[in-house]
C-alpha cells in the first residue's frame, strides 16, 4: 500500500507510540513514519472537526443486537465474518473505517480511492478475497487510537507480549476501562454511520474480552469458532511472517514469533475457558472450523437457531452465493515434525481435552 496502517491514527497517539518504542532505523521504516505523519497532520483538523460535529449523535446511538465472532487468530473467523456480513440486517466495519476511524465520516472517500487502487485482490496469509468495502476487524481501528490493541504489537513486534497483555488480556482496570470506552464508541459510530443498530463484529482477540464486552453489552451474542491447535500454530506463525514485513516499524526475529505464538495461544484459550461460564445461557454458540468448512450452510443455520437470531430466510440467498464463491478455495496445508506435534500436544493438553480434538 502507498502508506502505513498508522497513517489513519490520532496524532497524539502516533507520537506517543513512537516515543515509547525504539524504532529500527532503515529507509523503509523512515518512509513509513514520515509518510504516515504527513497524512496524520494533514487530516488532524478534520479529525477534530468530525469529533465536534458528530460525537453527541454517536454517543446517543443505541445498539439493539451485537453479534461477536471470536476465536484465536487463524481459526476461521474471517471466513465466517464474510458469510454473516451478507445478512443485510447487520452492519459491520469496513477496511476503510478500520484504518481511518477518526475521519471516515467526512473523508472516507479519500482512503477509499487509495484502497481501490492499492489493495491486493487476496490476503497474503490465506488467499481469501480482499476489497476496500469488505468486512474487517475493529482491532486495527483501536490500534489507531489507543495502546489497548494487538495491532500495536504488530507495529512494534519487540513488544508483542507487552501489547498482548495490555490490549488483549486487559489485566489492569485502567487498560480495560480505556479499551471499553473507545471500543464501544467506535461500534456506535459504525452503527450510526451505516444507519443500522444490529452489528456483526469480528476481532479474534475479543475471545479474551468476553467479560469486558458483557459489561458494555449484557445481551451480546458470541460465536466461538475453534480449530485444531496444530493448524493454528502453523498458520499463526505464517500470519506473523506475512504481516510483520508490511506493518512493523522494528526488527524482529523468528524466535520472537515462535515464542509469542506458543505463549499467546495458551493464554488466549485459558482466558476464554476461565470466562466462558460467565456468558449467559443462549448467548454463546461454538463450532469447529472443520464443520464450518465442510458444511457452512448447516453451521450458519445452527448459529441463527442457537442464538435466536431472526431473518436468515431473507438473506440466505446472499449467504449461499458467498459460500459458493469459495467452492474451489483450498486452505493451506501444514506439515509439522512428529516431535513438534508431540511437544505442542503436551503444552496445550487442556485445549485438546476441552474440545475433544
Amino acid at each position: 500500500m502507498p502508506f502505513h496502517f498508522l497513517a489513519g491514527a490520532n496524532l497524539l497517539h502516533f507520537i506517543r507510540l513512537l516515543y515509547k518504542n525504539k524504532l529500527s532505523i532503515s529507509l523503509l521504516s523512515l518512509f513509513r513514519i514520515i509518510s504516515s505523519l504527513s497524512l496524520i497532520i494533514l487530516m488532524a483538523p478534520f479529525s477534530l472537526l468530525e469529533g465536534l460535529l458528530f460525537k453527541k449523535n454517536i454517543e446517543q446511538t443505541e445498539i439493539e443486537t451485537a453479534v461477536f465472532i471470536i476465536g484465536h487468530p487463524r481459526s476461521g473467523t474471517t471466513y465466517l465474518h464474510y458469510l454473516l456480513s451478507k445478512d443485510s440486517q447487520f452492519t459491520f466495519c469496513s477496511i476503510v473505517q478500520c484504518f481511518f476511524p477518526n475521519t471516515f465520516k467526512l473523508f472516507g472517500w479519500l482512503p477509499k480511492i487509495f484502497f481501490k487502487i492499492s489493495l491486493p485482490e487476496k490476503r497474503h496469509m490465506d488467499d481469501l478475497r480482499l476489497s476496500y468495502d469488505a468486512a474487517f476487524e475493529e482491532e486495527f481501528a483501536l490500534g489507531n487510537q489507543i495502546e489497548q490493541s494487538m495491532a500495536c504489537g504488530y507495529y512494534f513486534p519487540k513488544k508483542l507480549k507487552h501489547y498482548f497483555t495490555k490490549g488483549v488480556l486487559l489485566k489492569e482496570q485502567a487498560d480495560k476501562s480505556n479499551w471499553q470506552k473507545h471500543w464501544s464508541f467506535y461500534l456506535k459510530k459504525i452503527a450510526w454511520l451505516n444507519k443500522r443498530n444490529k452489528l456483526v463484529v469480528k476481532s479474534p482477540y475479543n475471545i479474551c474480552r468476553t467479560d469486558a464486552i458483557l459489561e458494555k453489552f449484557p445481551n451480546a451474542k458470541f460465536i466461538h469458532i475453534y480449530r485444531d491447535p496444530l493448524a493454528v500454530y502453523a498458520s499463526s506463525k505464517k500470519l506473523l511472517e506475512k504481516i510483520l514485513p508490511e506493518m512493523a516499524l522494528q526488527n524482529w526475529t523468528n524466535e520472537t514469533i515462535e515464542a509469542f505464538v506458543l505463549s499467546s495461544y495458551k493464554d488466549t484459550m485459558q482466558t476464554f475457558l476461565d470466562a466462558k461460564g460467565n456468558i449467559p445461557k443462549g448467548q454463546l454458540v461454538e463450532l469447529s472450523y472443520s464443520d464450518l468448512v465442510s458444511n457452512p450452510s448447516e453451521q450458519i443455520e445452527k448459529i441463527y437457531n442457537d442464538l435466536n437470531i431472526n431473518g436468515l430466510s431473507e438473506s440466505v440467498e446472499k449467504i449461499e452465493m458467498e459460500i459458493d464463491s469459495y467452492s474451489t478455495y483450498k486452505a493451506s496445508k501444514y506439515h509439522l515434525s512428529k516431535k513438534v506435534e508431540e511437544e505442542l500436544k503436551e503444552k496445550w493438553r487442556f485445549i485438546y481435552e476441552a474440545y475433544n480434538f
